[in-house]
């Protein structure tokens, strides 16, 4: 048997696919960490946010907004459709909702009612966009809770409807001001009184009624207890109906939001 005295090597350069190796490594790491960020994201975001197939519009995932939002656990949300669940407070806005996405790809603050699984019927704001999770299409939903600002501005406009019956049916003239001095309201009485329209008066249009050798006196008394946050009294001749002047008694106070932050004056005249 012969002796060896020589042997053949064969080097090959893989320092490329290395490169590649090592590249396709540090890709993964970066994807599973920027996933790991949007999960954390996604859970401490306090608004309602939720992932849902585009097709069939069942939920892959949602946070703990969400699941507070509706009264419903995590895991009875995943798989199950919105239509399931009976979250659309009325069902036709779904039919909107949807032809608004078709069309635009996306919806940003728009408002609607939730049914949660009380059966309690919450307002929300709510924005959608279509995304991609791989290869499935799916929906994002970010909502925000409203309904303690929706039941508030209610109980404003109900507070200013019944101020409004209370100031027309009352005997004399009232009047209302913002926090600059010029006044956004006028009583029907009053309307009545100098023959003039709500928007004949608005802003300092009413003391064109005022009588010119009475208005810078008023103007003064007016604009010192403006500054001062201060009740007034005062009198002056205001031009009627009729083109006569008569005399008023006007009395003014501060009022104020119930944030007790100063909101303008409110004041009622008595002809005299």
């Amino acid at each position: 048997m012969g002796r060896m005295t020589y042997w053949r090597t064969a080097m090959l350069d893989i320092t490329d696919r290395k490169r590649a190796e090592q590249g396709q490594a540090r890709l993964v790491e970066d994807l599973s960490r920027s996933q790991q960020h949007f999960q954390a994201l996604f859970n401490w975001i306090p608004s309602a946010v939720g992932i849902s197939t585009l097709a069939e519009g069942r939920f892959i995932d949602v946070n703990e907004g969400f699941s507070r939002l509706t009264g419903y656990m995590r895991e009875e949300l995943i798989g199950r459709t919105t239509l399931e669940l009976g979250l659309w407070a009325d069902p036709s806005e779904r039919a909107i909702v949807l032809r608004e996405m078709q069309e635009q790809g996306y919806l940003h603050n728009r408002e609607g009612r939730l049914r949660a699984k009380s059966g309690e019927i919450r307002s929300l704001m709510v924005s959608l966009h279509s995304i991609q999770l791989g290869s499935t299409p799916c929906l994002i939903y970010l909502g925000h809770d409203i309904t303690e600002r929706k039941r508030a501005e209610e109980a404003l406009r109900e507070s200013e409807s019944r101020f409004r019956i209370m100031a027309d049916t009352a005997p004399t003239l009232i009047r209302m001001s913002g926090f600059d001095q010029l006044c956004i309201y006028f009583n029907q009485v009053w309307l009545d009184y100098t023959g003039r329209t709500m928007e004949q008066e608005l802003g300092s249009g009413w003391t064109d009624g005022v009588h010119p050798e009475d208005f810078d006196r008023c103007r003064k008394t007016y604009a010192e207890a403006f500054d001062r946050r201060e009740p007034f009294q005062m009198e002056y001749r205001l031009r009627k109906a009729d083109g006569q002047y008569g005399w008023v008694f006007d009395k003014g106070v501060p009022r104020h939001f119930p944030s007790g932050e100063f909101a303008g004056y409110i004041g009622t005249c008595i002809d005299i």
